[in-house]
């Protein structure tokens, strides 16, 4: 895993990757599918896999980096949101694989903006750049 790359680059890799292994063990009591009903594992071995592989749940932090930076700045992050979970409705992800995913944006978001509200408020410019990123995003969304 400490040859990914990330996008946002926010959350270091010996943070990301204990991150990532503690939603593993939140998402059986928080995962939902979209019309709210909870999700279960199948067997103790399901209950210690990630649903998604790596490149998955790395790119849902990622754009979990994004929204947290967004929500800092007051940015309407919901989109960016919005557009991870169709893409991975598009990509033939399972309903439990697609609220994993929520689960680690919503990890990611929710550290990142917690994280950057200690060490002060947003700039002017960095409120531009965040939600430029977005839109670039978001224009490169494929339909």
């Amino acid at each position: 895993m400490s040859s990914y790359v990330a996008i946002a680059g926010v959350v270091p890799a010996s943070t990301r990757e204990p991150l990532l292994k503690e939603t593993l063990k939140v998402f059986w009591s928080k995962g939902k599918t979209a019309d709210g009903k909870s999700i279960q594992p199948t067997s103790n071995s399901d209950r210690q896999t990630m649903p998604v592989n790596m490149n998955v749940a790395n790119f849902a932090f990622d754009m979990g980096e994004l929204s947290g930076l967004a929500e800092w700045c007051g940015v309407d992050w919901r989109e960016n949101f919005a557009a991870l979970t169709r893409q991975a409705r598009k990509n033939n992800q399972t309903e439990k694989q697609v609220a994993f995913i929520s689960i680690v944006h919503g990890t990611a978001q929710g550290f990142v903006a917690s994280s950057m509200a200690k060490s002060g408020s947003c700039s002017a410019q960095q409120r531009e750049q965040i939600k430029s990123q977005i839109d670039s995003m978001l224009a490169h969304e494929p339909r």
